[in-house]
């Protein structure tokens, strides 16, 4: 059995498929392929830190997004805006839903908070903790359904215990008309270090 090595695969019509051993991104949207990797990075300690309309933009509708973070001052709840036109969106617009994994605890505010709270917990600056986050962000260039944010967190809690929790969150009704161009992450006082985030776009 033989072995093909090449750099570069075109169809007949001279369309690339490989140029320099990567796969370019419109053949794998085109080819149906679930997600696109866009982003994978990590920020020094800031007030915030944002994924702006570089990576989420008109390209896709739907996000795939992991991350961990830490904060500067201890037991701070991390924290998310929407970007709206080109900018951290910090208006009261948001609905969100929070909730402890072991038990009852939880939080809500559906009628226009000023953010979205990545956990109901608050997580710890000693060294180590930190809080990590899965999430989905839908809608993104709908003017007819809100932009949505589902997902799930772990973190380091300033008591020292390891917690779990979801979060469900996004624009209220009134606002569903708002596109969403990147989000901007940041904990509730003092600055967060963004210790690793990927950023994955989503082919329907």
């Amino acid at each position: 059995m033989g072995t093909l090595k090449v750099d570069n695969l075109q169809k007949e019509d001279g369309t690339a498929i490989i140029t320099d051993g990567v796969i370019p991104t419109t053949i794998l949207k085109n080819s149906g392929v679930g997600m696109v990797k866009l982003f994978v990075g990590s920020g020094t300690a800031a007030a915030t830190f944002e994924i702006d309309e570089t990576y989420i933009n008109s390209t896709y509708d739907d996000y795939f997004v992991t991350l961990n973070a830490s904060p500067a001052t201890d037991a701070q709840q991390l924290r998310l805006n929407f970007n709206t036109g080109g900018s951290q969106n910090t208006n009261s617009y948001y609905a969100y839903e929070t909730s402890v994994g072991s038990s009852s605890t939880y939080g809500y505010h559906h009628t226009g908070a000023a953010y979205i709270p990545l956990a109901y917990q608050s997580v710890g600056n000693a060294t180590g903790e930190s809080q990590t986050n899965s999430f989905h962000l839908l809608n993104v260039n709908s003017s007819t359904h809100a932009c949505q944010l589902h997902g799930h967190a772990s973190m380091n809690t300033n008591s020292g215990d390891t917690q779990f929790g979801f979060v469900n969150g996004g624009f209220i009704l009134a606002q569903r008309a708002l596109v969403v161009n990147g989000f901007t992450l940041y904990f509730a006082s003092g600055n967060i270090t963004v210790n690793n985030i990927s950023v994955y776009g989503i082919i329907k």
